[in-house]
């Protein structure tokens, strides 16, 4: 018997690491997922000698509802079921909450706002971001339900949820979070690569990452990725950022993503990804900043999201 144990033991492991897994989403037409994120955001600027640190911690709650399945292509309808902000540059600390609390009504009544109003995204089986669409109305409901709020407020906030949680910054986000699906089928301790496009105000970066499916258990697939970032182009365009024309040159950085796959949806269970990213911002010469200005920049980003 004891003979026969070791042979069976080891046919399993074998069978185990050969066989190969499609890794792709598998959701359903009329069913909601979540995703709730929370990222804490450190950028340290040296402008001119002196150090500035910008501290944001972003929270929110996603319902992504499939409303129809085309082909491979999955037709969502997204809304915001809670939203925070809490940013502190210095001695200035701000906090938006679309629940309340903040500590300034008015900008928790902006928050609230964009809460339930739907947009739309097109992602693929593999995860691809086909588009995201419809953010004007988030924009159009926050005028209409803050007839309080001046129209420098209301256009200093639309600008700011622009850069934040507009489509292209949306649109890389949830592309960040659903990158990590290979082509093809592949087995235990396989890699393969993606290659996504990160932007913002001001900065557009290319982040190439090697994937790995180190674990395959009852009810998940767990994945690591290792990252390196860099410029999308050595000579980037200006981008608008806060009433200045900037850009983000001579990017360089990395980042690691660990997360948990369901195992019959292929929807995130959890994902954890750090990036730190460096580089130059190049403001042009303006009104508001005669001769223009270059200082290095440095962001350290840890974002952690759950399907739950």
């Amino acid at each position: 018997m004891k003979n026969l144990i070791l042979p069976a033991l080891l046919l399993i492991s074998v069978s185990t690491f050969a066989q190969k897994f499609k890794l792709a989403l598998n959701l359903q037409k009329d069913s909601t997922y979540y995703l709730n994120s929370s990222s804490s955001l450190t950028i340290i600027q040296d402008i001119t000698g002196q150090k500035q640190t910008i501290e944001m911690i972003m929270g929110g709650r996603i319902a992504h509802k499939v409303t129809a399945i085309k082909d491979s292509v999955y037709d969502m309808e997204v809304k915001y079921a809670s939203l925070s902000v809490s940013m502190k540059v210095g001695a200035m600390h701000v906090n938006m909450n679309s629940a309340g609390g903040g500590g300034n009504s008015l900008l928790d009544k902006l928050m609230a706002s964009v809460i339930n109003v739907p947009f739309y995204m097109s992602i693929t089986r593999t995860g691809k971001v086909l588009s995201v669409t419809g953010m004007e109305k988030l924009y159009e409901n926050m005028t209409a339900n803050v007839p309080e709020a001046t129209d420098a407020q209301k256009a200093q906030f639309k600008t700011q949820m622009a850069q934040s949680f507009g489509e292209k910054s949306l649109k890389g986000a949830f592309q960040d979070a659903f990158a990590m699906f290979p082509v093809k089928k592949v087995g235990l301790n396989d890699t393969w690569t993606a290659s996504t496009v990160l932007e913002s105000s001001g900065m557009a970066a290319k982040v190439n990452t090697t994937y790995a499916l180190n674990a395959v258990t009852n009810d998940a697939y767990v994945i690591h990725g290792d990252a390196t970032v860099g410029a999308v182009s050595a000579n980037p365009g200006y981008r608008s950022a806060n009433g200045m024309e900037m850009r983000f040159i001579d990017i360089k950085g990395k980042s690691t993503t660990d997360l948990k796959l369901d195992k019959n949806t292929c929807w995130l269970i959890e994902v954890k990804i750090t990036k730190t990213i460096d580089g130059i911002a190049d403001i042009k010469d303006s009104p508001k900043i005669p001769g223009g200005i270059k200082f290095p920049m440095s962001i350290i980003g840890d974002i952690t999201t759950s399907g739950k």
